[in-house]
């Protein structure tokens, strides 16, 4: 489960960026350059897909300094709440 939650993080993300999945693969140790449009997009396709609510917004900025760690942080948190 922990793969497939991971690769629907990865996919949702690349859409809010406008990416390939194969091109934030690219990026994916840079920091992850989100405005906040796209922050709040992904954490509502986030609550959509995995049918949770998600409300720590500042918590996940402490985890935007790469994208590998935003998408562990969210995987984590999606298993923890689904």
């Amino acid at each position: 489960m922990n793969e497939k939650i991971e690769n629907k993080i990865l996919k949702i993300i690349a859409e809010c960026l406008g990416l390939e999945e194969n091109q934030l693969n690219e990026k994916i140790n840079e920091e992850a350059d989100l405005d906040s449009l796209q922050t709040v997009s992904l954490v509502a396709e986030i609550e959509k897909q995995f049918k949770i609510e998600y409300s720590e917004f500042a918590e996940l900025s402490l985890y935007m300094n790469s994208y590998e760690c935003m998408i562990n942080y969210l995987k984590n948190y999606v298993e923890e709440n689904i």
